[in-house]
């Protein structure tokens, strides 16, 4: 999808039949008013459902059109127009995330969401995350496995979050992701994610190689268990848990304080989790492993003797 050429002209849906040796206008491409494509904003849940957000460029402007197929990219579209906060630039739907052919949410540039119950014929303006207004939704992602589950990734001056739902806006609920700026997401599974930001930046979501949740039930608190066997030849475990989802580092030291290795340095979940140590390149001696995740920070002494 992109721009149209100028009022008047068709938006650029395309497709391609050939993989990709050539693209196709979609022959009722709806024609633009006073309108632009909105990156991000397109979702789909076969061959075809398909939405697509717009852009309304006049000032004030307090509705904006999303385009909508039941019959593949090559049928017909229909629209809707949504609302939103007015603002200098318009106003722009440029998040739409779709769990299944009937059930969807879309998010503005002004600060809002709205949902919908039939496929997108019509739409209701929900809740935003508790304390957040005047934000800009860069993209949003359903998945389609029967959980419900919509993330939106929103910009509010100097603050990044991503937030998830499964209730399609009634309450949300924050990912932690520090600072980084999002302009695309997709999941594979409800435990596997990938993205792309500013700044060159590439990040997976789930859990990290080598690491293993052992466990469904959730702590009430951090727990650093001591590393079995100890002592060790060549390999050891270490179990942890983190009574919610939070940044989490766990790195092996020598008895002067250098780091040895890392064995976990990213997001995770809350729950409980275990990790192999192999030290078969290291020689005999005392290490110590430091469990650090937010304010909570854990060492514990270990012995390799070969």
């Amino acid at each position: 999808m992109g721009d149209p050429s100028g009022i008047g002209q068709p938006f650029q849906f395309r497709y391609t039949t050939n993989g990709g040796e050539n693209w196709i206008l979609s022959p009722s491409a709806p024609v633009a008013v006073n309108e632009v494509g909105a990156g991000n904003a397109w979702d789909w849940t076969d061959t075809s459902h398909f939405w697509i957000g717009s852009g309304n460029i006049a000032f004030n402007a307090t509705t904006a059109r999303v385009f909508r197929t039941s019959s593949g990219f090559s049928g017909d579209w229909l629209t809707a127009d949504l609302h939103g906060i007015p603002g200098n630039s318009g106003i722009h739907f440029q998040g739409i995330a779709f769990t299944d052919s009937i059930r969807g949410m879309a998010g503005t540039n002004r600060g809002g969401f709205s949902t919908t119950m039939d496929g997108g014929a019509s739409w209701t303006v929900v809740s935003n995350p508790t304390g957040f207004s005047g934000f800009s939704t860069y993209t949003m992602n359903g998945i389609k496995d029967g959980s419900n589950t919509i993330r939106a990734f929103l910009e509010a001056e100097s603050s990044f979050n991503i937030f998830k739902t499964t209730d399609f806006g009634t309450t949300w609920e924050e990912e932690p992701i520090y600072g980084y700026v999002i302009y695309d997401m997709e999941f594979l599974n409800a435990n596997l994610g990938f993205a792309v930001g500013r700044n060159g930046k590439f990040l997976r979501y789930g859990t990290p190689t080598g690491i293993s949740p052992i466990r469904n039930e959730i702590q009430d608190k951090f727990i650093l268990s001591q590393n079995y066997p100890n002592p060790f030849n060549p390999s050891t475990n270490f179990n942890f848990s983190i009574p919610k989802n939070e940044n989490v580092s766990l790195k092996i030291y020598d008895v002067l304080g250098n780091e040895v290795e890392t064995l976990v340095n990213g997001q995770l979940n809350a729950g409980t989790y275990g990790v192999d140590f192999d030290g078969s390149k290291y020689s005999s001696g005392i290490y110590f492993y430091t469990l650090i995740s937010g304010s909570f920070k854990e060492t514990k002494r270990m012995n390799l003797i070969k």
